[in-house]
């Protein structure tokens, strides 16, 4: 039994860095799309319940994002749901894309429902955050926006990945705010 588990996770392993290596390139051509996508369908359907399968999925759904295919990365990211925990690491970063292509897709409720029902940990909190003020910027509700964006802020630490684009939000938004009081103070 050990040597056939083994086995099977070498197998996945094989399959998973064949499915990297067609779509390594940073302009992949269509027959490595969907040899990568033919690969992935393999781990899902013969490893399902591996690390591999749900790393595929994910990659898969980050590709289809790439190539303007929300409904298909929507589809790839509720499958990784589907198959693990939603307080791992993996489900967590599997919710948090899901809520951001479907803010993409302008299904803002579908996304802030899907928020609501993850507890993210604490590694997670300012990403979730950041996630709810595009819906909030989506909705065109600017000032809980910059609030959202200000706490994902406050939690993000200096150097972070990702903390640039968020002061940015940060700043467009917070701006729109400022503009806005100040011309309700100014026409009263």
């Amino acid at each position: 039994w050990k040597d056939h588990s083994q086995g099977q996770r070498e197998q996945a392993s094989e399959i998973y860095q064949t499915m990297l290596q067609a779509v390594s390139e940073p302009q992949p051509s269509e027959a490595q799309l969907e040899s990568a996508s033919a690969l992935a369908e393999q781990l899902k359907a013969e490893h399902s319940s591996s690390t591999y399968a749900r790393f595929a999925a994910l990659h898969m759904a980050k590709v289809a994002v790439t190539e303007g295919d929300l409904a298909e990365a929507e589809a790839q990211l509720r499958w990784v749901l589907s198959k693990t925990d939603q307080v791992s690491d993996t489900g967590q970063i599997a919710q948090l894309r899901l809520a951001r292509v479907l803010v993409a897709r302008g299904e803002l409720d579908a996304a802030g429902q899907l928020l609501d029902q993850a507890a993210p940990d604490s590694g997670f909190d300012a990403l979730y955050t950041e996630v709810r003020g595009d819906i909030h910027a989506a909705r065109g509700e600017p000032v809980l926006a910059s609030d959202a964006y200000q706490q994902a802020l406050d939690a993000t630490a200096q150097g972070a990945p990702g903390r640039q684009l968020l002061q940015l939000k940060y700043d467009n938004f917070s701006g729109r705010v400022a503009s806005a009081t100040a011309t309700a103070e100014t026409t009263q």
